[in-house]
């Protein structure tokens, strides 16, 4: 993991997720059904934030 994240259980269209959110990328956040899933998918959607930001030349933290 490259930044901070918060993760929480919440009910998805009564499926129960875990949430975790980048606490430094506005916007990106990742899901799964076990807290490993929802890490890993935030660790992927990091690296897709960060490439994306490069490329408009968004900053890279709020």
């Amino acid at each position: 993991m490259l930044y901070p994240y918060a993760i929480s259980r919440e009910s998805v269209n009564g499926h129960r997720v875990w949430i975790a959110k980048s606490l430094h990328l506005k916007g990106c956040v990742a899901q799964g059904d076990t807290r490993l899933e929802a890490i890993k998918e935030l660790e992927s959607n990091e690296i897709a934030w960060l490439e994306t930001a490069r490329m408009l030349h968004i900053p890279q933290s709020n």
